[in-house]
């Protein structure tokens, strides 16, 4: 199915570092999602938990029907 967003990873770690979400000592990235609008700035932050896809298309949904 195709989504109404673009999906980005983090294969270095480096972006989830700054969000506090990589764990240095484990070499690993905690889960979370940000949605960013088309200017870059944070519209909403989930961190610590993986979501279930048709929850991120909703908080899509909800971010973008409240701008």
């Amino acid at each position: 199915d195709s989504i109404p967003f673009v999906m980005l990873g983090d294969l270095t770690g480096e972006i989830s570092a700054i969000y506090g979400l990589y764990d240095r000592k484990h070499s690993e990235t905690r889960p979370g999602y940000l949605l960013l609008d088309r200017r870059g700035v944070v519209k909403i932050a989930v961190f610590g938990q993986l979501l279930p896809p048709s929850d991120v298309v909703r908080l899509v949904s909800y971010t973008v029907s409240g701008q």
